[in-house]
């Protein structure tokens, strides 16, 4: 009966985090923003939308940061995959707002009562969404939200 199994293909993926004394520590939507400005090419900031998810430990440590596709339906499996392959615990999401009208948008908020219940089903947690522009930021942390 095995023998009539069919064979699944795997990817195999490697991931070797930071060594622990090279991984910043994210203490608040601030310090998240000017890391993210430091490590992008700003002057894509005001030009089009993009999208990072930014990958901690259970102590704030930040374990990587990726760029997202785009802001889309699909961009949730992205942060999901990204959270497992890092074994990551908590993230943060943070989207630039090229038109400088900071906040969520219909389809953020949307994408974010999705991500309240799969982290409640996966045991995840998304510690902050940010909006940024080349003038500012707005996080949902600092400002309330109710998502």
């Amino acid at each position: 009966m095995a023998k009539d199994l069919i064979p699944i293909n795997e990817i195999e993926i490697h991931y070797k985090r930071p060594r622990f004394e090279q991984m910043p520590h994210i203490s608040s939507a601030e310090v998240a923003v000017n890391y993210i400005r430091n490590v992008i090419n700003k002057n894509r900031i005001d030009f089009k939308k993009f999208s990072w998810v930014m990958l901690f430990n259970e102590y704030s440590d930040l374990l990587g940061v990726i760029e997202l596709s785009a802001m889309d339906s699909d961009c949730l499996k992205e942060v999901y995959q990204s959270v497992l392959i890092s074994n990551a615990t908590r993230f943060t999401l943070l989207t630039n707002a090229p038109g400088g009208r900071l906040g969520l948008n219909q389809f953020e908020h949307e994408m974010l009562g999705q991500i309240e219940l799969l982290d409640s089903i996966f045991g995840f947690k998304m510690i902050d969404f940010i909006s940024f522009s080349s003038e500012g930021y707005i996080s949902s942390c600092e400002e309330n939200w109710s998502l």
